[in-house]
């Protein structure tokens, strides 16, 4: 049961990151955490193999989602934020010069 309590806490990981808002983590959490998916299964019974794979679906999937609603708010909050505050975004994308040499 060793490596099913390392994949709990990889989960846990992934679910912190997600709940704080800290998407860099929880994308560094998600390929840990699939990883240790796959190193886990290799050494189950099929049918326990089958059951850790439903599980990290359905945690993925929760954490899609999550991420989802997180940067529609998110976007919704930027464009509230533009119009009271008069900030347009720059005319040229990217910068208007170049280096040389």
């Amino acid at each position: 049961m060793h490596k099913l309590a390392g994949l709990e806490w990889q989960a846990g990981k992934l679910r912190h990151s997600i709940a704080i808002g800290n998407f860099a983590a929880a994308e560094a959490a998600a390929s840990l955490y699939i990883a240790q998916v796959a190193r886990t299964i290799s050494e189950l019974p099929p049918d326990r193999a089958r059951t850790t794979v439903e599980e990290a679906c359905a945690l993925l999937e929760w954490a899609r989602r999550n991420i989802c609603a997180a940067r529609a708010s998110l976007a919704t909050r930027l464009a509230a934020l533009h119009r009271v505050s008069g900030y347009a975004p720059p005319a040229i994308a990217g910068h208007a010069f170049s280096l040389r040499g």
